[in-house]
């Protein structure tokens, strides 16, 4: 059976669709010389590793294994640039492929266990040999003016090379990973050599065309292998882009600049996160509702089989659709057809305003947040005993209404608060006059639109004019949500009238908009407005995300205004005047929701962001009990920007297995990041055996190594690895949490009793002030493993002081446990190694657990379609 899976993989993993001359093949034996030169001695390498342990069968097969996948994934990745005909374009892939390169030759060493330096060396020295030899080429093709010209092309590919080889410099010159742990040494930085060539090529292409590189945009990435899991969209050059230009339509570099010009200011949940781009508004309401009708027609009629679905909506199309069906189809809801008729009309004019439309369509929407499980037919009495679920009679629930919006301090919007305010007193007075039981789902609705409410005004920006005015647009549109659940129960229950004039409230939320953007521009047109400023930052910074972020919903007058005040304030030297990171999120427009854990600089609470669930960790500054307060300040400050690194640090990473950061605010008195919610909490929690998991163990183990992969990509350390930041979203994706925050972790004071001692390197345990490295998150890793795979914390009861004493004096780490097979345990030993040099990468952990989960996969598939039952104590019913 071994030699026929020996065969089958070779052919399939390494031969497979490769032509016999390309030298990725394995019949070659030797050194294998191509044009390029480079990876020429990896690739050999890699051939005689396959050869040699075929040969010996040394270590079985899995190990066979991993190396025949290591290949193939070798081969695809440098698909592009061996494919790559013209020398130019190659010659700008440099930095990226010598990257790859370098990485992989460590990935590879790692994995067959090659630890001595000198034969780690050899290989990448082959490597540094290679890239010196290939340079005469790109040399030649310069000085050759025929060939030159025929790999210059036209107009837009002479752009794209001048632009490529900036770009090669700009992000490669100093290089990307650090060697051996030492940040003064990297093997992948552009030798002077390679930076010879580049300038050589460079400056004759431009005397050549004419054609020069204008300054790389920030979002400007060259391909999307420098990234992890994105969605590539290529703008389609035969279809014109609308422009406001007069000289004509924009076709396309204009259109990928302009496009992602905007699209890398956009930061909200339900909009698709932009990465970058390679370049060498008003919204359309109706385009809107006709991506939902088509939505709606996809999940609930074009499944069902032809004799009930609806044919005729067979051969539309949602590109070139532009109206919708003259008659509701069966498939829609009345409530939902009114919504798709009002973002739809003919008449442009008439079309109703997304935020009318979001109203509506969260109404719409099934209520998940009731805690209640009311029957329709059951009712209690308003008045005596109908209490919500957190135990307070409803009566009580709207005078702490009235209280808080009496003592709101946003001025600008106490009177809107107070009409809402004032609708859902008249409903309260409508339950009691009618002297009738109310059903417990209406009760329900009422309480929880009550409660809400009262967070709402509870959470409004403090006395400050500029916050409040800032938060006014925002907010006004919560209260015009609440009006319109206030007309769903009053059309929802014979009970209730809309008789009282309280109830006809448009025309009143329509001027209070009106007049708070009136009071805006006075405001800001006022002497006062920046001495404001300037003793409150977080004004100023709340002013910038207005003029920056949100200019559309204001005249062109306020947004003139808000600059002019910004500029004068940046003139003035006020902190927070210039502009704003794109992940800047206002305080008014995050929902705080219940605590959910606490740490020595941190308070951690579930959320909303525009209706997304989320986490929001708020950083405490915590009192020094000092008496230098003008010392505390830029103690203070110090950690502000701190903490502005770290935001600028996360926001930048995509991969799927890291929580995701949608924004952070880093002024007010608890600056606060927002954070994707795992909605299925620990990787612990997930696998344990009663919720039937376990056959996922290694598969989820493995994404929480890719995105820790991702991480050392970045040089980024976590630094503070364990289960519990590794945590489980929708779809049981596991992902890591927490990764490289230090502004949030413990003081000094208390990191001796909190510091998760079980899974520390010894190293870190021997001197707690030496930072974490690549190598102790590794050790980290495999205790996270050894928990994963036995339910149990590392070392298991045993006491912080005992297993530091084992880590630290006897060198030694956990005995093996019995649910580990050997394979899975000789995994731990190489990640847990007490030395550090000696510890495997991240890229080695990763192939070691691709091979794990397979062959448990295929185990357990044997063991299912066997008729003999598994044993609860035995490894593969783990």
């Amino acid at each position: 059976m071994d030699k026929t899976v020996d065969k089958t993989m070779r052919k399939f993993w390494m031969d497979s669709k490769i032509p016999e001359d390309n030298r990725w093949h394995s019949k070659h034996q030797g050194p294998l010389r191509t044009p390029d030169r480079l990876a020429d001695h990896f690739v050999e390498q890699l051939r005689e590793v396959d050869r040699e342990k075929r040969k010996n069968n040394r270590d079985g097969q899995s190990e066979l294994a991993i190396m025949a996948r290591f290949a193939r994934s070798m081969k695809e990745l440098m698909e592009s640039y061996e494919s790559q005909a013209n020398l130019l374009l190659k010659l700008a892939d440099t930095g990226r492929i010598i990257t790859l390169l370098h990485r992989s030759i460590e990935s590879a060493l790692d994995t067959q266990g090659i630890h001595d330096t000198q034969a780690r060396e050899m290989w990448h020295n082959h490597l540094l040999q290679e890239r010196r030899d290939r340079l005469q080429v790109f040399e030649d093709l310069v000085r050759n003016e025929e060939e030159l010209g025929k790999a210059l092309g036209d107009e837009e590919q002479q752009l794209e090379i001048v632009t490529l080889l900036r770009y090669c410099v700009k992000k490669f010159h100093d290089g990307i990973t650090p060697y051996s742990e030492n940040n003064e040494k990297f093997r992948d930085k552009l030798m002077p050599c390679e930076l010879d060539t580049l300038s050589i090529v460079y400056e004759a292409v431009v005397m050549k065309t004419g054609v020069v590189a204008d300054k790389i945009p920030e979002w400007f990435v060259a391909s999307e292998h420098e990234w992890a899991w994105v969605n590539k969209d290529t703008l389609e050059d035969n279809r014109p882009a609308w422009s406001n230009k007069t000289t004509g339509l924009e076709h396309g570099e204009e259109v990928c600049v302009r496009a992602a010009a905007i699209w890398t200011q956009l930061n909200h949940p339900h909009l698709r996160k932009f990465y970058g781009a390679s370049h060498v508004v008003s919204y359309d309401v109706l385009k809107f509702g006709i991506a939902i009708f088509f939505l709606i027609a996809g999940k609930r009629n074009a499944n069902l089989l032809s004799d009930t679905r609806d044919q005729k909506f067979d051969t539309w199309d949602k590109k070139t659709t532009e109206r919708l069906p003259d008659v509701r189809p069966e498939f829609i809801e009345e409530g939902e057809w009114e919504v798709l008729q009002g973002l739809c009309a003919e008449d442009p004019s008439n079309r109703t305003s997304l935020v009318l439309a979001s109203s509506k369509m969260q109404t719409l929407a099934p209520n998940t947040q009731s805690k209640c499980s009311a029957l329709a037919d059951e009712t209690l009495d308003m008045i005596d005993i109908l209490e919500y679920n957190c135990s307070r009679p409803i009566e009580d629930m709207l005078n702490d209404a009235k209280i808080q919006c009496v003592d709101a301090k946003c001025s600008p919007l106490i009177a809107e608060n107070f009409r809402v305010y004032n609708r859902l007193e008249n409903l309260f007075n409508q339950f009691k006059a009618s002297g009738q039981p109310v059903p417990k789902t209406l009760a329900e609705s009422f309480g929880l639109l009550l409660n809400n409410f009262i967070k709402a005004v509870d959470s409004m920006p403090g006395n400050s004019k500029t916050s409040a005015q800032c938060a006014s647009q925002s907010i006004a549109g919560k209260n015009f949500h609440f009006h319109h659940r206030i007309d769903e129960l009053l059309h929802g229950s014979s009970q209730l009238q809309d008789t009282d004039m309280i109830h006809c409230w448009q025309p009143s939320w329509e001027q209070a908009g009106w007049k708070q953007k009136e009071d805006f521009l006075k405001y800001l047109k006022s002497p006062s407005t920046l001495p404001q400023l300037k003793y409150r930052p977080e004004d100023a910074a709340m002013l910038r995300f207005e003029a920056q972020n949100r200019s559309g919903a204001y005249s062109t007058d306020m947004v003139e205004a808000m600059n002019a005040v910004l500029d004068q304030a940046m003139q003035d030297g006020i902190r927070n005047a210039e502009p704003i990171p794109k992940w800047f999120i206002p305080s008014y427009q995050v929902e705080l929701g219940e605590p959910i854990g606490e740490g020595g600089f941190a308070l951690v609470n579930n959320g909303k962001w525009f209706g997304t669930d989320v986490v929001v960790k708020r950083l405490v500054f915590r009192s020094t009990g000092k008496q230098d307060r003008e010392q505390e300040d830029k103690e203070r400050q110090a950690r502000r920007d701190q903490f502005r690194q770290e935001a600028d640090l996360w926001f930048t990473l995509n991969h799927s297995n890291l929580i995701k950061l949608y924004g952070a605010c880093y002024e007010g008195d608890n600056p606060f990041f927002v954070c994707e919610r795992a909605t299925r909490k620990t990787l612990s929690e997930y696998l344990k055996p009663e919720n039937g998991r376990r056959r996922e163990l290694w598969f989820r183990l493995l994404q929480a190594a890719l995105g820790l992969e991702h991480l050392h990509e970045h040089n980024i350390v976590h630094g503070d690895l364990k289960n519990d930041n590794i945590l489980v979203c929708e779809g049981g994706t596991a992902k890591i949490a927490d990764f490289g925050l230090s502004i949030l972790g413990t003081d000094s004071a208390t990191n001796k009793a909190t510091a998760a001692i079980r899974w520390q390197a010894p190293e870190c345990l021997v001197d707690n002030l030496k930072p974490p490295t690549f190598a102790s998150d590794i050790y980290a890793f495999g205790m996270c493993i050894i928990q994963a795979v036995t339910g149990e914390y590392p070392w298991g009861t045993m006491l912080d002081k005992c297993v530091q004493h084992f880590v630290v004096k006897e060198k030694k780490i956990p005995s093996r446990p019995k649910g580990f097979k050997v394979n899975e345990w000789e995994l731990i030993e190489r990640m847990c190694c007490w030395n550090p040099q000696k510890r495997i990468g991240i890229g080695a952990v990763i192939k070691i657990l691709e091979e794990i989960g397979i062959r448990d996969l295929f185990e357990t598939t044997e063991n299912i379609g066997s008729s003999r039952p598994i044993q609860p104590g035995s490894p593969s019913a783990l």
